[in-house]
């Protein structure tokens, strides 16, 4: 069975085992991250290079009871007001982003 990440902003972060997050890396530690949307702010352990200041999308997996990055996506390019408004309209109708 294919496995499917959640969608999730970070306040909406539960006990999910994998989640897509989509935020502005903040901070840079040595093995791990902190990422913030409009909703909080979290750190996610990777041992893939971000830059700071970069819009990012990141598909993780709960582990230890730590989010664990598995892929990292750049988004800086994307218009994320105009993926906010696409979202908006697939929650209207009932469908996950």
């Amino acid at each position: 069975m294919p496995i499917r990440y959640k969608l999730k902003r970070i306040n909406e972060i539960g006990k999910e085992d994998y989640i897509c997050i989509i935020g502005k890396v903040v901070n840079l530690g040595e093995n791990s991250f902190l990422i913030q949307d409009e909703t909080g702010m979290i750190e996610i352990s990777s041992e893939f290079k971000v830059e700071e200041g970069k819009v990012v999308r990141v598909f993780c997996r709960r582990v230890n009871n730590m989010l664990k990055a598995e892929i990292i996506q750049d988004l800086s390019s994307m218009d994320l007001n105009l993926f906010k408004k696409v979202e908006e309209l697939y929650n209207e109708v009932g469908v996950n982003v």
